[in-house]
């Protein structure tokens, strides 16, 4: 599923980032290490173990790369990133050893590529078998706005309508129905409000979604879009549930009270 998709591929990404993170520290100091005439036991031990490790994480963004193309069918721009950054530890990691000091690790590469390798194979053998999230069939049940309204909420709501102002949301959303009870019960009977997924939601068909939020909605919900703006011009505000007195100041910021 979508969803399943976006969790596993952002899990993913967030791993590699945390590995990367190790090395970073290492990259530079690698050099030096390298062209230092008399290396201590510990420097080698270092060296041994940073190659290894380098390799074996650019080896990792490899198959995670094939499972989140090939198996899972995602589109990860994060997980992109993670695994260029991957090979890119591991070049400069190589590219700071000799090459006499590049066979000295070369068992310790073997070794640590040909323990992973199996759990790589198995992995992508799991990824047919069972789906990671399953398929997700919400049926439409709307939200009840349970709470009182402030009379600030009411005068907002007055000056949202005004503005012709929508408030684009999803029943399954949490920050949706909180934005709801911000308003309250009486205030919020004056807002615009546009249910994105009156039939339903249905992870296989990413929804449907309804016609009127096509084009409206960015990256998340709460979605507010002030059609009367500044200048006359429609004004988009950033996705996500904004307080009573938030709403308030973008009003008044852009002359619309």
């Amino acid at each position: 599923s979508s969803h399943g998709t976006a969790t596993t591929t952002t899990s993913m990404a967030m791993l590699r980032l945390l590995l990367a993170s190790c090395f970073v520290v290492h990259v530079g100091a690698t050099s030096d290490l390298s062209s230092s005439s008399s290396s201590s036991s510990s420097d080698e031990s270092i060296k041994n173990i940073l190659l290894p490790l380098s390799v074996t994480m650019a080896g990792a963004s490899t198959y995670l790369m094939y499972a989140l193309f090939a198996k899972l069918g995602g589109d990860c721009p994060y997980c992109l990133a993670s695994a260029a950054l991957s090979f890119t530890l591991a070049a400069s990691t190589v590219s700071g050893f000799q090459a006499r000091e590049l066979m000295s690790g070369a068992k310790a590469t073997i070794s640590t590529l040909a323990f992973i390798l199996p759990i790589a194979i198995l992995g992508v053998a799991n990824l047919d078998s069972e789906p990671i999230v399953k398929d997700i069939s919400l049926p439409y049940r709307p939200v009840p706005v349970e709470t009182e309204s402030s009379e600030l909420a009411v005068e907002v709501a007055q000056k949202l309508s005004a503005a012709h102002a929508r408030f684009y949301g999803a029943f399954w959303c949490s920050h949706c129905a909180d934005q709801k009870q911000f308003f309250g019960k009486d205030a919020f009977t004056k807002i615009d409000y546009v249910e994105c997924f009156p039939n339903g939601y249905e992870s296989k068909l990413k929804g449907p979604m309804a016609p009127a939020c096509n084009g409206n909605v960015d990256n998340g919900y709460p979605q507010w879009v002030i059609e009367d703006g500044p200048g006359g011009k429609p004004l988009r505000l950033s996705p996500g549930e904004k307080s009573v007195s938030e709403l308030e100041g973008i009003l008044k910021r852009n002359n619309l009270w």
